[in-house]
């Protein structure tokens, strides 16, 4: 049997304070449909959700924040230097990080 709490705690970063926290959001309506799968995977099994569906339909978001948004910056930025990009801004990123969370590092 498997629980569906409704709360998880990511690690975020901030850019203001220039430090790494734990931060409890609610999980979203993606990782939800993920932890039902869970249930009865290997053998028949059940998932009891913690929350209503009120919840669920008005409160969840539909997908998990990108990792890149809440993650320090500066490693990767090294790490992508180092393979010969002069200038961050000319990367290829999937999913483009905020013009605020590089900036303020070179």
């Amino acid at each position: 049997m498997l629980t569906g709490l409704f709360l998880l705690e990511l690690q975020h970063y901030d850019y203001q304070t220039n430090s790494d926290m734990m931060k409890t959001v609610l999980i979203s309506k993606a990782t939800a449909a993920q932890r039902t799968g869970r249930a009865g995977r290997v053998q028949n099994g059940a998932c009891l959700r913690l929350y209503t569906k009120e919840m669920f339909d008005n409160n969840m978001p539909e997908y998990p924040s990108a990792e890149i948004t809440r993650s320090p910056l500066e490693g990767m930025i090294l790490t992508i230097m180092a393979t010969g990009f002069t200038s961050f801004s000319d990367f290829k990123f999937v999913m483009k990080p905020g013009m605020y969370t590089h900036t303020h590092i070179y």
